[in-house]
Formats: C-alpha cells, structure tokens, sequence
C-alpha cells in the first residue's frame, strides 16, 4: 500500500472511529425520517459502483478511491463508476456465528465492506464521500442509514437479533441490531439504518437494522475535508464481520 494512501486512509478511519455516538447525540430530538421504499442498488449487473456526487456542485471533484485498487475519473457532471475486483483471500473471513442471529452458512467468507471513499481534485484530497441520508454538518437521528458494500464468496443470509452494552465518551447504554440480510456470491449493497433511539441523560438506547433493504432517499454524498464522519458507521460494520 503506497505510504500516501496509507496516511490518507489512517486519517479516515480516525475519524470513522471517533465516539460511537455523536451522529446521534447530535440530534437526538430531531424529528425521525418518514419511512422509505426500496430502491435500486448502486451495484450494477456487471460488478461495478456507480452514482452521483449529489452536492458535487458544491463540492467539485475530478476523481475518487474506495482503495488503491478501486477508482474512477469523475465526470463534470458528478457521476463516476468503480469496477470491483474479487478481494483477495486474505481480506476475505467467515461469518461464523453471531449471537442471537441464524446464519445460513456460517463457513461463508466475506470481507469488512467498503464504506467510504476519498474524493480528490487536481491531485489533492478534497473530501470523504459516502453514499448516505445526512450529512456531516446535518445529522439526524431516526431514519439516519448509510449503505456498505461487501463482497461474500457465496449465497449466505443472516436474520435475527441482539443487544450490546457500550460505553464510550462519557454515555453508556445498549445498541440492539437486528439483521435481515441475504448477501448474494459477489459484491453487495448492505445498508445499516437507526430504527430507534432515546436518551436519558448519558444512558443512551439504540436500535439499528442491517438489512438488504435500500432506501430510496440515500445519495453519494461529499462530506468534505475534517468532517466529523460519524463513527457509529464502523460499530456497526464491525458486527458484520467478527
């Protein structure tokens, strides 16, 4: 990995991983997202992800990167489409068990996902970008989701749920995730959605669906340079693959 990308990428994951909860103690007395039908997958029939920078007028770029391996040229319109290669075996791990769910096929390999990709303009870094119902300077709570795009070697389905305890930043509480996922052999389009939340005091209660469900309201969406990228993103991708 060229060292330029592996400080860009370590950047990244920074701020991913920042507290757990801010996306949500952000706003956590907005009003929830009315509910959405499904929509089209990013993913298209010949393994590529393809879109549309949605504020890419305000935010322009000439190029993006999910990884060294997988970018694209972004037209002056905003739109861009990334091949994807089948992962290496290395980057690939099985599903296993995960408690409180039924996993078809706990043998399955798959990888972490990929969620965010870094946007650059004229050979510079001019953002993050994510496929996503917010933004980084407008969070909500209920109804917030973003998608992931994860490659499995077969045919697995997990369904069910659990409750975790955490504690992070000075809150502690429960996340519960319930999981109504079919991953097809190849790559895939998982979103991770909040389908509830309170809060009382530091004790904070989430719910939040992993699904194969893809809300008609996400775009790709330039976050910029130093946004606080929510960092409930990874805890939940970090239940995807243990």
């Amino acid at each position: 990995m060229p060292e330029k990308w592996r400080k860009t990428k370590f950047v990244i994951m920074k701020s991913l991983f920042k507290v757990v909860l801010f996306l949500f103690i952000a706003a956590f007395c907005s009003c929830g997202k009315d509910e959405v039908s499904s929509a089209p997958s990013s993913i298209t029939s010949a393994g590529m992800i393809s879109g549309t920078i949605s504020n890419y007028g305000l935010l322009p770029a000439d190029s993006i990167a999910f990884s060294p391996e997988f970018g694209s040229k972004v037209t002056s319109d905003g739109k861009f489409s990334v091949t994807l290669a089948v992962p290496q075996i290395y980057d690939l791990k099985e599903l296993g068990t995960i408690e409180g769910t039924e996993v078809s096929d706990p043998k399955a390999m798959c990888n972490n996902g990929i969620i965010a990709a870094i946007v650059y303009l004229n050979g510079q870094q001019a953002g993050v970008m994510m496929k996503t119902n917010f933004s980084a300077t407008s969070l909500s709570s209920l109804g917030s989701a973003f998608s992931t795009f994860v490659y499995c070697d077969r045919n697995v389905t997990i369904k069910g749920g659990s409750t975790e305890n955490m504690s992070e930043g000075g809150y502690s509480g429960t996340v519960t995730s319930k999981w109504d996922v079919k991953y097809k052999k190849g790559w895939n389009e998982i979103v991770m959605k909040v389908e509830g939340f309170s809060m009382s005091g530091t004790n904070i209660k989430e719910t939040i669906s992993i699904s194969s469900i893809i809300p008609t309201d996400l775009k790709w969406t330039n976050m910029g340079n130093g946004a606080e990228i929510p960092s409930q993103i990874n805890k939940v991708r970090r239940w995807m693959i243990r």
